[in-house]
Formats: C-alpha cells, sequence, structure tokens
C-alpha cells in the first residue's frame, strides 16, 4: 500500500489539507486508514456499491458517514430509435466552446448550490464544496482527460444548458459517462435537459457507443423522472462516505 494510491491531488489543493480517496480497501480497513493517518490525511471519501452492504456497515462502525446515494441510468444504444431532438427554433443545440466557460460557470453554481457529498459535511467550507461544480465544468472544457465532448444548448443567443460526457472502454464495450449537467433555472419549462440528453444518445450512435450512463442523486426526482422517461434504467447504485481522522 502507497500513500500516492489514495491522496487525492486535486481535493487536497482544494480544501488545503490532505484529503484521501479510497475505492478498494482490499478487506483491510483498518490498515489502510493507519496508513492514511501517518500521513497526515484529514478526510477520507470513498464510494463503496450499495450492494456491499457489508462493508458499509464496517466503515459505519468505523465512523464513516454517508454523505449521499447515487443511482446509475443507463441507455443501450442499440435500443436507439429515430428521434426529434430539437423542434424549438430559438434552440440551438451545439458542442461547447472557450467562450462558454463564463455561462457554464454561473448555470453551474446556480444548479448546484449546497448540492452533494461535499456540501452535506458541515467541517468542509460550504464557499469551496459549491465551487467545485464551476471548477468541474471549466476543467471539461479546456481538459480532454475530464470530457471528450460537451453539448449545449443555446436559447435565443443565451447559454441555457449543458451536459458533458467522458468516453470509456470496458470488456471490448465502448460507452459515455456523463460528467456534469444542468439547466439555468429560468429556462427549465423548454425540455432543454431532455434535448441535450437525446442529442448526447444520438451522438453516441454515431460514433459507435453501446451505451451511456448518468449518476444522479436519488433525491433529485425531477433528474430522476427524466431518465425513466427517455428510458433509461438503474442498473446499479452506490453510497459516497466521508471519514475524518482523529
Amino acid at each position: 500500500m502507497k500513500i500516492e494510491n489514495y491522496l487525492s491531488i486535486l481535493d487536497t489543493k482544494r480544501f488545503g489539507f490532505n484529503i484521501a480517496k479510497v475505492e478498494d480497501f482490499m478487506n483491510c480497513p483498518t490498515e489502510i486508514l493507519k496508513l492514511l493517518k501517518a500521513n497526515d490525511v484529514k478526510l477520507v471519501l470513498s464510494k463503496v456499491n450499495l450492494e456491499n452492504l457489508s462493508l458499509i456497515n464496517q466503515l459505519e462502525t468505523l465512523n464513516f458517514q454517508i454523505k449521499d446515494i447515487q443511482v446509475t441510468y443507463r441507455y443501450d444504444i442499440k435500443n436507439l430509435e429515430n428521434v426529434v431532438l430539437n423542434k424549438n427554433n430559438d434552440l440551438i443545440i451545439r458542442d461547447a466552446e472557450s467562450k462558454d466557460i463564463p455561462a457554464l460557470k454561473e448555470i453551474a453554481k446556480e444548479s448546484f448550490l449546497n448540492y452533494g457529498h461535499y456540501a452535506n459535511d458541515p467541517k468542509l467550507d460550504i464557499k469551496k464544496s459549491n465551487d467545485i461544480y464551476s471548477d468541474w465544468i471549466t476543467r471539461s472544457c479546456e481538459d480532454k482527460k475530464v470530457a471528450d465532448k460537451i453539448i449545449i444548448a443555446e436559447y435565443k443567443g443565451e447559454v441555457s444548458g449543458f451536459l458533458s460526457f467522458k468516453i470509456y472502454t470496458k470488456d471490448n464495450s465502448k460507452y459515455a459517462a456523463g460528467g456534469i449537467g444542468a439547466v439555468s433555472k429560468k429556462y427549465r419549462n423548454l425540455n432543454i435537459f431532455r434535448i441535450i440528453t437525446l442529442e448526447g444518445l444520438q451522438w453516441g450512435k454515431e460514433i459507435g457507443l453501446d451505451w451511456e450512463e448518468h449518476n444522479v442523486l436519488i433525491n433529485n426526482y425531477p433528474v430522476n423522472r427524466s431518465f425513466i422517461k427517455l428510458g433509461f434504467y438503474t442498473y446499479k447504485s452506490f453510497v459516497t462516505l466521508h471519514h475524518w481522522i482523529e
């Protein structure tokens, strides 16, 4: 076990103290925690599949706390039929450009205020937690390691929504996972999220993807309903836990 395998450089830089991410405890969480404590790690973040209740319960006995629960929605591209992507003449769907970053940051700020596992931890600086999402969409625009494609909606010349994607390969299959997406509050009655998501599926079909998937907080009911209506289905779920090392 090496500390380099666990330290989250991005989170450490963001909050100003050592933060680790542990996805695989290798059946020895106490030993990993000893390693992290010896290297001055203050906070441990961990995502655990909900099917692994025994590990979740074990971590709870070690004072890990659940900070959010998410489900993953999947759409098999082979099932995609011809769809009408956009009937609104005032709405333009296109790829994001660097000039869009200020507008995208503003939409992210308003859409993800006090949202997610970072914001649910009262020991973390709430401003820094809220800034995560505007930083995420900025990095998505600037770094191909973060996102391969960002679809945006422009309504009457104003950026009104966006959705990012990252392409992965697994077991000889190619798929895209959604990263960050949001619609400006004043344009949420125009079916923009539905249109962007369908555009993403059409793009996936054109480049030969096998499926697309998106993670959603279990209590984000409007977005959960949207994916279900579009024909996505849930196929996995996970919890995010935080542990402060004393």
